[in-house]
């Protein structure tokens, strides 16, 4: 039989004996028995509790004062009716006046048993042992020869003169309590047990179990010691504001050899929030093995990040309202304009903002793949596209073989697929009349349905230049350690003279090496010239420093465009001055700029 393993503390020697004498007579308990009362008796339990008790017994104030600062099953020994009876029965021998003094484990019961029985005796309850010498010298004063309490009150009135009679716990009150620690211990071991069973089954799970608590506090992990698992567990820490705020978070990673999907629910115990993060792996081929497949997750990074910072600086207006309004919806989006144009942050901002921003979105980059590549996309169980609520976004769909082409048409008309996720799709164009003819362009607007966003080129946003210049440099100065604080005015109408064939990505290449090879405050027109001509040898530049650079590989009426675009900048756009310049009427000046919006 195994025996249940007790510590007992005594509060005082004969009920040691007692206790001692009738678990000699029972064979399911293991018994150890300590005299102490209140702190001394806390004490003995702290220096005591690296022998593995099941539990601990005591009585009265010592208990209650155990049960506060030990975080392991107590149970008191009660004071029953008849351990107060004998004690009041005991002083009716006793002439002089007397009074019941005690914790509330004695005055309950002894109001409770005066109550019944129709008994005179007065009685003063203690809460602290500090209540002690003030009410027994209170007593003392009113004529109380004795009193009848519990260990302390006992020492403390012997010791002021007053007789004393020990309330004491019977052997039915310790019967009692034993059986009642039985009870106890097997209930705690059961629990004991069925949690180390949970524990070992998830631990031996392929997925594995994290949980915080509402403050972040990790509770509960079945990720071993290992490198692996604190990168995970760094992963985790990084996302958990996110994991604690949202009730359905999902991230994936690839790693080396699989990928890991990290996912929450919340629970309530007690009242209290929990977040049980739930980590699987998973060896999907086909997505580590394809350099044109790439995952990106929600707030992921909360660092500074140089590239997002440039591709998505100065979006006019009517734009970011238009990417706004469609990052509502769950409908497919393509995304079109020329290269540098911030279609991918576009897309990105789009996600991030979505009814699925909580689940994590892969990036298929059409340039990147190859026809072995793509149909195995297109066909394979592990495929994202057979997920559901995820966000795919087709980067360069105008890379595409024709091939490639019509098995994507194939997918999308068979399996619904952009009907269950949000699709969103770039398309890289210098000529909108040319895209009109492209079939994939065709089929998405009028087959899908796409919702379209056009990204201007930045020369059609030249008064946008000097804004997002000086957005550049205030970047490139924290990077480089830099402390420029702007552009000679020459400098400004040279860039805004510029064609930028490759858009923020080329201005932002320019604004780089302008900065690092500029030592004074401002940054100079003659370095500018020099930078942007060899920038782009075909663009023919003035003999004079400081004019504007003009793209000659176009039709004549782009040139044309070009040159009373650049006459407008140096005019402040007034129209009047601009016409008198190129020697033009106002209303023809007016039709050359409007037959080019």
């Amino acid at each position: 039989m195994n025996k249940t393993k007790i510590l007992a503390i005594a509060p005082y020697e004969g009920m040691k004996e007692a206790m001692l004498s009738i678990a000699n007579h029972r064979e399911d308990i293991s018994l150890t028995v300590k005299v102490g009362n209140l702190k001394n008796g806390l004490q003995i339990v702290q220096e005591t509790l690296d022998e593995n008790y099941d539990i601990i017994i005591s009585r009265g104030g010592t208990a209650e004062m155990i049960e506060k600062a030990i975080d392991m099953p107590i149970v008191e020994i009660s004071i029953s009716v008849y351990d107060v009876l004998r004690a009041i029965k005991l002083a009716e021998n006793y002439t002089d006046k007397f009074a019941i003094v005690g914790y509330p484990s004695i005055t309950n019961c002894a109001y409770l048993l005066c109550d019944l029985l129709q008994y005179k005796i007065d009685i003063y309850t203690i809460t602290s042992d500090l209540d002690v010498n003030t009410q027994l010298a209170s007593l003392k004063d009113k004529g109380y020869g004795m009193v009848l309490c519990d260990v302390i009150s006992f020492t403390v009135a012997r010791q002021n003169g007053m007789n004393a009679i020990l309330i004491t716990s019977g052997t039915e009150s310790i019967e009692a309590a034993f059986n009642q620690a039985i009870e106890l211990s097997n209930r705690f071991h059961y629990i004991q047990k069925q949690r180390d069973l949970y524990q070992m089954v998830l631990k031996e799970s392929d997925n594995k179990v994290v949980m915080y608590d509402a403050t972040g506090k990790l509770c509960f992990s079945t990720l071993s010691e290992s490198e692996e698992n604190n990168k995970i567990l760094t992963w985790i820490k990084e996302g958990l504001s996110n994991f604690i705020e949202d009730t359905n978070y999902r991230i994936e990673k690839k790693c080396k050899n699989f990928i890991l999907t990290i996912y929450n629910k919340h629970v309530m115990c007690d009242d209290q929030l929990y977040i049980i993060i739930y980590i699987s792996f998973k060896n999907n081929h086909l997505i580590l093995n394809d350099d044109s497949i790439s995952l990106y997750n929600k707030k992921e990074e909360d660092g500074y990040d140089l590239t997002n910072y440039f591709s998505s600086l100065n979006y006019n207006s009517d734009i970011q309202n238009t990417i706004e309004e469609y990052s509502h919806t769950t409908l497919p989006i393509l995304i079109m304009g020329e290269i540098g144009t911030g279609k991918s942050k576009a897309a990105t901002i789009i996600y991030e903002n979505g009814p699925y921003k909580n689940n994590p979105s892969y990036i298929i980059d059409c340039e990147l793949t190859n026809d072995r590549h793509w149909s195995t996309l297109l066909s394979s169980d592990n495929s994202p596209l057979n997920g559901v609520h995820t966000t795919i976004y087709f980067k360069n769909i105008d890379k595409l073989s024709s091939l490639q082409i019509s098995k994507l048409v194939y997918l999308l008309e068979n399996t619904n697929f952009h009907k269950r996720n949000r699709i969103i799709f770039s398309f890289v164009c210098n000529n909108n009349s040319l895209i009109q003819e492209n079939p994939i362009y065709k089929y998405l607007t009028n087959h899908l349905s796409c919702l379209t966003l056009q990204l201007p080129p930045l020369r059609e946003r030249t008064d946008d230049i000097a804004s997002i210049s000086t957005l550049y440099i205030n970047a490139f100065n924290t990077s480089l350690g830099k402390q420029i604080i702007g552009f000679e005015p020459e400098a400004i109408t040279l860039l805004q003279g510029f064609y930028w064939e490759n858009n923020l990505d080329q201005l932002k290449r320019v604004i780089q090496e302008l900065v690092v090879i500029t030592s004074t405050s401002y940054i100079s027109k003659e370095n500018t010239y020099r930078i942007l001509k060899k920038e782009s040898p075909s663009q023919v530049l003035s003999k004079i420093p400081g004019s504007a650079l003009i793209n000659l590989n176009q039709p004549l009426s782009d040139i044309s465009y070009d040159i009373i675009r650049l006459v407008l900048a140096e005019e402040n756009m007034n129209q009047g001055k601009a016409a008198e310049r190129l020697g033009i009427s106002r209303s023809t000046l007016w039709r050359m700029t409007k037959s080019h919006v």
